[in-house]
């Protein structure tokens, strides 16, 4: 069982049930990511089997445990204080860009420059230089377009505040239903042999949305842990 591996390396899951001998469940917010391909298949069409039907199939990879309580209520409040964490490093690494993207533009912006001092210079010089005009105008508008920049503490911290005032534009979350049958392929209209699937995502900034929901994994589920030593030596030895 895939989940049980998840949970079963979760060291924070490891540690919870450790700190709570007597706890039989804990909760956690389960992450994936939602993957979808083209590929051909078959399909039942008029009666006769085809082979050659241009399919969707959904399937969810890179499993994630996030915020484990021992109970619905402890999970929920460790998942607030998750997300928030997620929003202030997001925030944090937003500035971070756009600080090493002006850099960046204005180093381009300087070598440009200092070739265009040249050409004045030197104005026999025979080359072309209207593209390094636009080179320059450009990066020009890059740079009045980008966000003010973060120089003192007072204007990191406003860059801070402002951002929290609007944290729907950073995080936020959806629902959205697919139709899918047992063998996974996604359907786009709800059939006999199709069921309905609500996927709760959460999309945080420009990042792919991922799929997220609360589970319940008991102690007694809970795998050995792996000794990763003993199964090096073993295969050293053989």
């Amino acid at each position: 069982n895939h989940l049980q591996e998840v949970f079963s390396q979760s060291q924070e899951v490891r540690t919870l049930f450790e700190n709570h001998p007597d706890l039989e469940e804990c909760y956690g917010l389960l992450c994936m990511r939602g993957e979808e391909r083209r590929q051909l298949g078959m399909a039942l069409t008029d009666g006769l089997v085809r082979r050659d039907v241009m399919q969707t199939s959904l399937s969810f990879t890179d499993h994630q445990i996030f915020s484990p309580g021992s109970n619905e209520a402890e999970a929920r409040c460790a998942l607030k204080c998750c997300i928030f964490k997620s929003l202030i490093a997001h925030i944090q690494q937003q500035a971070i860009r756009t600080e090493t993207e002006a850099y960046e533009l204005e180093s381009r912006y300087g070598a440009l420059r200092a070739r265009s001092r040249r050409f004045e210079l030197d104005p026999s010089n025979d080359d072309d230089h209207s593209e390094l005009w636009c080179q320059m105008r450009k990066i020009e508008q890059q740079l009045q377009d980008q966000m003010p920049r973060l120089i003192s503490l007072e204007d990191r911290l406003r860059h801070v505040i402002d951002a929290l005032s609007h944290p729907e534009q950073i995080v936020r979350a959806q629902t959205r239903s697919v139709h899918i049958d047992r063998m996974g392929i996604k359907h786009e209209q709800p059939n006999k042999t199709s069921h309905e699937l609500l996927l709760s995502e959460i999309l945080m900034g420009c990042q792919r949305p991922r799929v997220a929901c609360l589970v319940c994994f008991r102690r007694d589920e809970l795998l050995p842990r792996k000794d990763f030593l003993a199964e090096a030596g073993v295969f050293l030895a053989s």
